[in-house]
């Protein structure tokens, strides 16, 4: 989890325990106050959001950045266990319409909400909340189509089409996912979940986890490094023992010389 969204989760926490007054301030002068003023009040001020309405925000945000993580180690054991270029594709194809599906789920998500905002249905705070969850579930979804792409760079071209899958199938999936989490969605998850950037980090770049990017004959586990006579598992090894031929130091040319 990146250190912002640990520091708003703490910052939320804090202001839950401490503020109970301002959660009964926020709550306006009783049960007659109408849904639309508060809204209106709201925008106007900015301080539209409750304690608990963060924290709901930042706890949201952080299981999204969870699954992300969760679904990346997926696709890259699915990818190092696939024997073949042609198993490697069906992950591929696989993989990216799970991708499609999701963000259509999210696309119609954030356009209810948008019109439940709108209408007067859901309070500022409400909706802050639940956007940022939206922007950083679209973000972890932009990670994965980015290195579900990564993958198929490896993979035969007529493999993937046979299953539909190309680079511009690849980068309308990119976009999707970033017009779900750009503009003033962005600027709501950075108020409500802290940092520059949204939980999950940027969304591109070379994968630090094993087994992503098609594995080689002699490295199938996508450990670092090839397996050697010493080091059977792949991955560096640890520097060697003395050697027990090894001659004491009084034997060694220019050791200790005796008195």
């Amino acid at each position: 989890m990146q250190p912002g969204t640990v520091l708003a989760l703490g910052v939320a926490t804090a202001l839950l325990v401490a503020g109970p007054a301002v959660g009964l301030a926020a709550l306006g002068d009783g049960p007659g106050s109408t849904e639309a003023e508060g809204v209106t009040a709201e925008n106007e001020t900015g301080a539209s959001v409750s304690p608990g309405e963060r924290l709901s925000g930042v706890v949201g945000a952080g299981q999204a950045e969870l699954d992300g993580d969760l679904d990346q180690r997926t696709l890259g054991v699915q990818i190092a266990q696939a024997a073949t270029e042609t198993a490697r594709a069906e992950v591929v194809a696989v993989q990216l319409e799970s991708v499609e599906q999701r963000l259509a789920d999210l696309e119609q998500r954030k356009a209810t909400l948008d019109q439940q905002r709108a209408t007067g249905q859901m309070s500022e705070g409400r909706y802050q909340s639940e956007i940022t969850r939206v922007a950083a579930q679209s973000r972890a979804l932009e990670a994965l189509n980015n290195r579900t792409g990564q993958v198929a760079a490896g993979l035969p071209a007529d493999l993937l089409a046979e299953r539909g899958v190309d680079a511009e199938r690849i980068e309308t999936l990119r976009s999707q996912a970033r017009n779900l989490s750009g503009g003033e969605v962005a600027e709501i998850a950075r108020n409500i979940a802290g940092g520059p950037e949204m939980p999950g980090g940027p969304a591109g770049g070379p994968p630090d986890s094993p087994g992503l990017g098609p594995p080689d004959d002699d490295n199938r586990t996508g450990g670092v490094g090839p397996p050697g006579d010493d080091n059977p598992g792949g991955g560096p090894g640890g520097p060697p023992d003395d050697s027990p031929d090894e001659p004491p130091d009084d034997e060694r040319p220019g050791g200790p010389e005796d008195d």
